[in-house]
């Protein structure tokens, strides 16, 4: 994302960072992303890790639509 013109800003991507590294960080949900490789990932596995992140609804939508964008390139 960083090096396609017309991207997010760098402020926007250290948001997005922030975002993603709560569901990969095992001290943070007990269904890390981080313990999965990148293609065994499927939508069912990211609302695990969210549902189970403790984190608002709101705040799980947001890292649910990072992940979609971070995901689609």
């Amino acid at each position: 994302m960083e090096l396609t013109e017309g991207g997010p800003s760098s402020e926007t991507l250290v948001y997005y960072r922030s975002h993603v590294r709560w569901v990969l960080d095992r001290d943070k949900t007990e269904h890390p992303l981080g313990a999965y490789q990148l293609r065994h990932v499927r939508p069912v596995i990211i609302q695990a890790a969210l549902d189970s992140s403790g984190v608002s609804a709101d705040m799980r939508k947001r890292i649910r639509s990072v992940l979609i964008r971070a995901l689609r390139t």
